[in-house]
């Protein structure tokens, strides 16, 4: 599917989720280079321009295909631990609460910007 930055560049969908509610893309730039962006909407190239060519339905995801396996996975791991209530390890831990304070510190600034308007 054509880049809907219109740069040159293509997307080749790769992932959905089971319940279609998020869909990845590999976005391949026109010089060689890749990142993963991710979006609401299933875009297969035959949409209409109006909506597959709108760069606000795509978000950033990873800024490699390497990246997004390894969180992938890392996170199905953890989940799975989680579930069955076994010990994660260090790198599993770590990764977690990083993933939490990140989250936390979202919600406050959102929360922030809430009380400004």
């Amino acid at each position: 599917m054509r880049d809907p930055s219109r740069s040159g560049g293509g997307l080749l969908r790769f992932l959905n989720d089971s319940q279609g509610s998020a869909y990845w893309y590999l976005y391949m730039t026109p010089s060689g280079g890749h990142c993963v962006l991710t979006s609401y909407q299933w875009f297969d190239g035959h949409d209409s321009p109006a909506d597959s060519q709108d760069p606000a339905q795509f978000f950033f995801c990873a800024p490699d295909f390497e990246c997004f396996l390894y969180r992938f996975c890392l996170e199905d791991e953890i989940w799975f631990q989680a579930k069955h209530n076994r010990p994660m390890t260090a790198e599993q831990e770590e990764y977690l609460a990083l993933a939490l304070a990140a989250r936390s510190q979202l919600q406050r600034a959102l929360a922030s910007r809430a009380g400004e308007d």
